[in-house]
């Protein structure tokens, strides 16, 4: 499953309950509610799919959407580097790719320089990345 900006919360909303058929999630400058995307993955426990987020902390459609929710946190301008994310991501088994530093529109870029983002994951796997299970949520520490 494959989905971009707001279109990641209905995407998340179909994942409950866990439909076996959907294996792996591609959240793309996902426009969600990190408390929201933590329920989500919380509610799907250990038989969740494999999921890879897509952030950029340039993104100005995110920012935009992070004052108007009353500067909730977005899951696609998240710090991968910085806690409560960092450990976060980690224990939840989901990949981060990081697309800050790429060039082209913050919201759309992963879809603009297709080859740089499929080496970015490429690179991941190769560096033996797992994806693991686990209980603890993304935004249980330090809220």
């Amino acid at each position: 499953m494959l989905c971009h900006s707001m279109g990641c919360l209905p995407a998340l909303d179909a994942l409950r309950p866990r439909s076996a058929k959907v294996r792996n999630v591609l959240l793309v400058a996902p426009d969600v509610d990190v408390d929201v995307f933590a329920a989500t993955i919380r509610d799907m426990g250990k038989s969740k799919p494999r999921i890879a987020v897509f952030v950029s902390q340039d993104d100005q459609a995110l920012k935009l959407s992070k004052s108007i929710w009353g500067g909730k946190a977005r899951l696609g301008d998240a710090n991968p580097d910085q806690e409560p994310y960092s450990g976060d991501f980690k224990r939840q088994g989901v990949l981060v790719f990081d697309l800050t530093n790429l060039q082209g529109d913050p919201h759309s870029r992963a879809f603009e320089d297709v080859t740089s983002v499929m080496g970015m994951i490429e690179r991941r796997l190769a560096a033996g990345q797992e994806l693991v299970d686990s209980s603890v949520t993304l935004g249980a520490a330090g809220q």
